[in-house]
């Protein structure tokens, strides 16, 4: 797909099969997975020239509640965009797969025409919640039924201490 335009449909249709052959390896009981994951630990900065997306979801069995929170950063590491949302589903998996699945919409937004043209340039790490602390955030403050009106301009201050323990500036403290 090198240098070739797709289409959004076809670039969405692609993703979603990806997520549901995520979902259909890990719903496997008793089967190993044939290439077992290397969790990677503390923040992870997208190579130069590349965007990249943090997805994560949660559910409490318990209160059947369940969030999801998308972070998109730049390849300084620095905030871009986010999203959370309080969600219904019945696992966290389920959860988790409706996160990438948003994950992978939020870029469209922002990065359409880089998309297009670098399609081939994605890459998908399964990492521990060390290294996605600011996605974790939104998915917990989702799922508690916290709202977020343009989490691109405004972040709570929160969430901004987890993106500066990244060793990142917030968006919106100057550079000293």
């Amino acid at each position: 797909m090198e240098h070739k335009d797709i289409s959004v449909n076809k670039a969405i249709q692609w993703i979603q099969n990806v997520v549901s052959e995520f979902v259909s390896i890990w719903r496997r009981q008793g089967k190993a997975v044939p290439k077992p994951l290397k969790p990677h630990c503390g923040l992870e900065r997208p190579k130069q020239g590349w965007n990249k997306v943090n997805c994560d979801g949660a559910y409490c069995s318990k209160s059947s509640q369940a969030g999801k929170g998308i972070i998109l950063r730049d390849h300084h590491g620095g905030f871009i965009a986010g999203s959370g949302k309080k969600v219904l589903g019945d696992s966290a998996l389920i959860i988790k797969a409706l996160a990438v699945k948003e994950g992978m919409n939020l870029p469209f937004s922002y990065i359409l025409i880089v998309l297009r043209t670098c399609f081939s340039n994605v890459d998908f790490k399964c990492v521990r919640r060390e290294a996605n602390m600011a996605a974790d955030w939104l998915v917990v403050q989702s799922r508690l039924g916290m709202r977020f009106a343009d989490i691109s301009r405004y972040q709570p201050s929160s969430l901004v201490r987890i993106l500066n323990k990244d060793s990142l500036p917030a968006p919106h403290e100057p550079d000293l």
